[in-house]
């Protein structure tokens, strides 16, 4: 073997897309995309303590700081593999297959072009069809793997997409132009996967802040009122004392307007 491990293993993976490309192109699809789940699971754990599959709830609401991390020492058992799998298995088979195929169309395709124009055309007709594609398939696909009836998933569909396509206008077309400019046909799935397991991280770190924000905003209020009679007496206090205060001031301001002050209307109410 040779001294430098990684030097060795680059050598066998270009041997094994050479002699290999279809079956590379899947194997390294799923693995990164199988990867970068199981990364984000890692960030989900340390921040709340479990998985966003295994998230909490009203009556469980996510563990932060410290708690989070000591609960995260067990991290083999709050992993949900079923979901990583899941995430595998649209990576190798979805993403893996339309990819190579996607790639080699547009190299044959616009071949005849210049450099220049080739790589424009390459990153807008991945921006504008693959990329909706790709956005479409993982929302439906996976959550029709959790169980989703339609009306979920399109709900779900129609719910993420444009957000997260907003956010890939921004992100891929740079990426793609490096792509396409500087990378052979070969490296590009493997350049596009490693990507992918970074945005794939940033979209679940993203998402699942959002779904703690909710939590929180939602079992607040539940939680405050459960709290114990000293809180709702507080509460209850400072609600009449403003109220009070309030009328006092209308009243004032009626009287104000007759010409008379709050002390001369008793006086009058008196004679």
């Amino acid at each position: 073997m040779a001294k430098n491990p990684f030097s060795y293993l680059w050598k066998r993976y270009n041997r094994f897309l050479d002699s290999h490309p279809f079956t590379s192109t899947l194997v390294t699809a799923g693995f990164l995309y199988g990867g970068g789940d199981l990364m984000c699971q890692g960030i989900e754990i340390w921040k709340y303590g479990k998985t966003h599959s295994k998230g909490a709830s009203a009556e469980n609401p996510p563990a932060t700081g410290h708690h989070s991390r000591q609960n995260s020492t067990n991290l083999l058992h709050l992993i949900d593999y079923e979901r990583a799998l899941r995430m595998t298995g649209y990576g190798t088979v979805v993403f893996g297959v339309t990819s190579f195929f996607w790639y080699k169309w547009l190299d044959v395709y616009l071949v005849s072009l210049s450099t220049k124009l080739q790589v424009f055309c390459k990153v807008a007709l991945d921006e504008f069809i693959y990329a909706p594609f790709c956005i479409t398939s993982l929302f439906g696909i996976l959550s029709a793997l959790e169980g989703k009836n339609f009306g979920q998933i399109k709900e779900k569909i129609q719910a993420d997409f444009w957000p997260t396509f907003r956010v890939d206008l921004v992100v891929w077309p740079i990426l793609q132009t490096i792509n396409f400019y500087l990378l052979p046909l070969k490296y590009r799935v493997l350049y596009i996967s490693v990507c992918s397991l970074f945005w794939n991280v940033f979209l679940s770190s993203m998402h699942n802040k959002t779904a703690q924000e909710q939590e929180i905003t939602h079992v607040s209020p539940t939680k405050m009122l459960e709290g114990g009679s000293t809180g709702d007496a507080e509460a209850s206090h400072a609600d009449k004392e403003k109220i009070r205060r309030e009328s006092t001031a209308m009243a004032a301001a009626e009287l104000s307007g007759v010409g008379l002050t709050p002390s001369s209307a008793t006086k009058e109410e008196q004679v």
